[in-house]
């Protein structure tokens, strides 16, 4: 699969991808119980686009600039009406040596998309 093939409906995504630019790391608290977690965002691509990607907790430090990795059971998530991509619980980021061209004309990040409600009537 490809950057550039990615929507905001993409669950059990595998990418090659090289980090490009990664952001200040913040600390943020959950809603839900009241837990504290440090995120970062990067810009990760390959030669057909780029996209923003969430980076959580441990894979912050794993993540360096200018290096590729491999997303195995990634996601995309709409924030913002923007897509993002995730390594989620299940996902994994592995450092691998392959070496790729990025194409960072094509930004889907930039792009806005509608966020989809699931509809449930109680």
């Amino acid at each position: 699969m490809k950057v550039n093939e990615l929507s905001s409906m993409s669950r059990r995504v595998e990418l090659v991808i090289k980090v490009v630019e990664k952001g200040d790391m913040r600390e943020v608290t959950s809603r839900r119980n009241n837990a504290t977690y440090k995120v970062c965002d990067a810009l990760v691509g390959d030669d057909s686009g780029v996209i923003s990607m969430t980076l959580w907790n441990e894979d912050i430090n794993k993540v360096q600039v200018g290096k590729t990795y491999k997303l195995s059971n990634g996601y995309v998530s709409v924030f913002r009406n923007k897509m993002q991509l995730n390594t989620g619980k299940y996902g994994t980021l592995e450092e691998v040596e392959e070496e790729i061209t990025v194409n960072k004309s094509n930004n889907l990040s930039d792009k806005e998309v509608e966020q989809r409600s699931f509809g449930f009537n109680y």
